[in-house]
């Protein structure tokens, strides 16, 4: 019994310390860098959107699952934008230079690559079409005035995208986003000698 308990523990533990793919499948995802997509953007009249984001990020594979495939977005970004991802763990250079915290920020830029709004979010798919709107009629909030529904940590991983939810890079005493991982895998090997000795010698604990 205490095997199968331990197994359980580890599994889940892996759900959430193991990097998964957080692609969305809808192919809407325009895949160039984003200096290429920045002169795609002039040669077509529209703008960028970029999807910060992080195979560890949960509210992001929300979006993944939820608000990119659907077929609202899909339309408002086929008619408007050049959207594409940026891994905040392999592209560390272009998450600095946009000064991204927290997954998911979708940051809409113009063919100059001046900023023109972000959003730091798990937006459904209304709330993105309608902050995108906001965006083309010069309505969003300036850069520097993120929107931003609410806090990851308050709202819990299980957060409806409907309802907002923001995962923070984590940080460990200066180390890098690759290296945080480390962080994440020494938290759940703590987790799980907690559990060992929680479930060690049931019958010992009724005999006395």
């Amino acid at each position: 019994m205490r095997t199968n308990r331990l197994g359980l523990v580890i599994a889940l533990g892996l759900l959430f310390v193991l990097p998964t793919k957080a692609y969305a499948d809808g192919d809407i995802f325009a895949d160039l860098t984003l200096e290429a997509a920045l002169a795609k953007a002039g040669e077509t009249d529209k703008m960028v959107v970029i999807d910060f984001f992080a195979t560890w990020c949960g509210p992001c594979k929300m979006m993944d699952k939820e608000t990119w495939p659907h077929k609202d977005v899909v339309a408002w970004v086929e008619k408007n934008a050049i959207l594409i991802k940026v891994d905040v763990d392999k592209e560390e250079a272009v998450a600095k230079e946009f000064n991204i915290t927290a997954m998911p920020t979708v940051v809409f830029l113009k063919a100059d690559k001046s900023e023109i709004s972000r959003f730091v979010d798990a937006y459904s798919a209304a709330q993105f079409v309608s902050f995108a709107n906001k965006v083309l009629s010069g309505d969003a909030p300036p850069p520097g005035g993120a929107s931003s529904g609410g806090d990851f940590s308050s709202r819990g991983r299980n957060a409806p995208a409907s309802q907002g939810a923001v995962a923070k890079i984590p940080t460990m005493g200066g180390l890098s986003s690759d290296k945080a991982y480390l962080r994440w895998i020494a938290m759940f090997a703590l987790a799980a000698v907690v559990c060992v000795s929680c479930f060690k010698n049931p019958k010992r604990s009724h005999n006395n």
